[in-house]
């Protein structure tokens, strides 16, 4: 063995040979020292030291696991003893001892892999969410980032148990316009029960996809649907290129000399699309019957989809169909999120098993299916990214399991200087990979993220290029929206989704430092203040601007109000944890406007109990303030003002206060503990 190999491999106590024996100068005692044995730190007796762990976990896992086993064996020994004695006395055989009591593996340190998960959890972060629980036992769960109006169970006398508040929150009110009727009131029986097989589809096949030939509008009809698709939809989430919906199903379905339709080997899930188009579209007609025959249309799409079972026959027209089916919901059913959510969980699987995640040019697939993809799998993940955020759920996709590239550019837009700049659904799949995504990983990553990680992802989603067409009008000192009310909508989406990514990301750290000190402003996550209060500022604003333009475009998309409604929740708790702080009085007079704005500019799409929640915020916020101001000489602390409902604490949600939201049985008692959980 050569002399570099011996001493790398000698022990401490090899070291020490040759060498006089070291004694304790106070009791000659020689080393190691029988301290250190008990200890297990011989080896670095007498002048070692303990490599620093978080507490010295390591010595205290090792003793509990050593106090663990003298238990199991005092128990034993007592067992044996008892088993001895009645031996003796005839009475019982001498039981051999247990093969798993005392085995010499459950004598031996066991390898620390629990002490390592154990000392990952201590990072994790405090907000839990909220979970609502039924009296049947059927939960929900909302975590840090959702929507302030999805963080308002729609179920009768809610309780929301947190650490110290317990508040009433009552049913949401939901009116005929957010709801959808039953398929039996919209189609024939027999296609009803297609739509129940949704979206597994039926073993048995006793339909065929002709039978759904009659239900096909007349070309000219169909081209109606569709241009009322791509102008007031399909603006915000195209996963069917206008042009791919002209070759790929309209073509082939008027293929007929004579105008008739042809079904001939035409696949379900692209006859799915096609009706997905006609009733999306026609939830934009103007006919006073233009809402049912929507409905219609979306249950013969649901109908058509179960003809082929998704197990074995999927496509990249089974993942459009999906998701414009969940597009189809967001824009008509308020009450819908987790039906939503599981359409959105589906496709997710579906793109897997289709292997979309990965670039398909190394597959040799023609351009065209390669072009197909690639927008399928990004405007997907763009829609799976926004509904994690507004559930406060992790979503499904993660980029570092993708190398799918970019689809071409379909829509550039061409300056007057002759250059282009991207389009908007390129620039928007561009956002979703470098700032949306990383925001997503940072506000569901369990143990929490540090704070200038979050301050570096803010700097991130600052610093995007955007475009200059679709450059706000509050951020370009006063330019008016686009003339075209599709890209004024896109335009304000390019503000909407940039502001509400910042506030969301922020809004739980903002949360926090209301709580703690009177002054959010000398905390130490101050900044989250200010951009949480300067994102509402800008969205509140952006809004009005957009509803004075456009008031019927602007009035009927909901992720729009829904971050306006957050926006509001925020400004509400300003004023009232901080009465005394510099944004209050500017936070307060936002609130009212943002009020007015709501009540007028919401009224086509919004749950009916949301105005009523704000109006009552901003009651407690002005008592508030008003209480603050006639005691400002008792110093700047929160007063909470007598008889007012206090039924409205987002900001524990929004916190990711640890809590649950049990729900009363029928029978009037809440079922479960009201407890939080430990």
């Amino acid at each position: 063995m050569s002399a570099s190999l011996s001493s790398a491999t000698s022990s401490p106590a090899d070291s020490r040979k040759g060498k006089p024996g070291l004694s304790c100068a106070e009791c000659r005692r020689n080393f190691p020292c029988q301290s250190c044995i008990r200890r297990g730190c011989a080896a670095i007796c007498p002048d070692g030291t303990l490599a620093a762990t978080k507490g010295n976990k390591v010595l205290m896992a090792h003793a509990q696991r050593l106090t663990e086993q003298v238990k199991t064996m005092s128990v034993r020994i007592k067992q044996l003893e008892t088993a001895l004695t009645h031996a003796q006395n005839g009475s019982l055989p001498i039981p051999a001892p247990a093969d798993d009591t005392l085995s010499q593996d459950s004598l031996q340190d066991s390898e620390p892999t629990d002490l390592e998960y154990e000392e990952a959890l201590d990072g994790v972060s405090k907000g839990l969410g909220s979970l609502a629980i039924d009296g049947e036992g059927k939960a929900q769960y909302y975590g840090e980032t959702a929507g302030a109006e999805v963080l308002s169970p729609s179920r009768p006398a809610s309780i929301h148990v947190t650490n110290t508040v317990v508040f009433v929150i009552t049913d949401c009110e939901v009116t005929s316009s957010c709801t959808m009727q039953e398929p039996e009131y919209l189609v024939p029986r027999e296609i009803a029960e297609l739509v129940h097989a949704f979206p597994f589809g039926v073993c048995d096949r006793a339909h065929l996809i002709a039978d759904f030939a009659e239900y096909i509008p007349s070309r000219e009809r169909a081209n109606e649907l569709a241009d009322l698709y791509y102008t007031n939809a399909a603006w915000l989430f195209d996963p069917v290129p206008r042009n791919d919906f002209e070759h790929a199903i309209l073509e082939p379905l008027y293929s007929s000399p004579n105008g008739a339709i042809s079904l001939v080997n035409f696949e379900a899930h692209r006859l799915s699309v096609f009706f997905m188009v006609l009733g999306t579209g026609a939830l934009f007609d103007s006919h006073p019957s233009a809402r049912t025959v929507a409905e219609q249309y979306h249950a013969f799409a649901c109908a058509i989809f179960s003809l082929e079972s998704i197990v074995g026959g999927a496509t990249c027209a089974s993942i459009q169909a999906l998701l414009m089916m969940a597009h189809f919901l967001f824009l008509t059913d308020r009450s819908g999120n987790e039906h939503r959510w599981l359409i959105t969980g589906l496709c997710t699987k579906v793109i897997h098993m289709l292997g979309l995640q990965r670039d398909s040019a190394g597959w040799n697939l023609c351009k065209e299916e390669i072009q197909r993809r690639r927008t399928i799998f990004w405007e997907f993940f763009t829609w799976e990214s926004w509904a994690s955020v507004m559930h406060g759920r992790p979503p499904s996709l993660c980029l570092t399991h993708s190398d799918c590239r970019f689809p071409r550019d379909l829509d550039p837009y061409r300056l007057p200087s002759g250059n282009s700049e991207l389009g908007f659904h390129s620039w928007k799949f561009r956002y979703s990979a470098v700032c949306l995504s990383v925001s997503v990983q940072h506000a569901f990553s369990v143990p929490r993220a540090s704070y200038s990680s979050l301050l570096e992802i803010d700097k991130r989603i600052r610093s995007f290029p955007l475009p200059s067409h679709l450059s706000p009008a509050s951020e370009t000192g006063g330019q008016a929206w686009d003339a075209n009310p599709s890209r004024a909508m896109q335009q304000f989406f390019a503000l909407c989704e940039r502001e509400s990514n910042l506030m969301y990301i922020h809004r739980c750290w903002f949360a926090e430092a209301l709580r703690d000190s009177p002054d959010p402003f000398q905390h130490k996550y101050a900044e989250s203040v200010i951009s949480v209060y300067r994102c509402a500022n800008i969205l509140i604003n952006g809004l009005k601007s957009l509803t004075n333009a456009y008031p019927s475009a602007a009035g009927g998309v909901w992720f729009f109000w829904s971050s306006f409604y957050t926006s509001s929740i925020l400004l509400g708790a300003i004023v009232i944890k901080s009465p005394g702080c510099k944004l209050a009085r500017s936070a307060l007079a936002l609130l009212d406007q943002s009020v007015a704005v709501y009540e007028e500019g919401s009224r086509p799409c919004r749950p009916a109990a949301t105005l009523p929640m704000l109006e009552k915020l901003r009651d407690r916020a002005h008592h508030t303030y008003s209480a603050y101001c006639a005691n400002i000489n008792g110093g700047p602390q929160t007063v909470v003002p007598p008889n007012l409902p206090d039924d409205i604490h987002e900001l524990s949600a929004f916190g990711g206060t640890k809590g649950a939201v049990i729900n009363k049985s029928p029978s009037g008692s809440p079922q479960g503990s009201g407890a939080p959980s430990p």
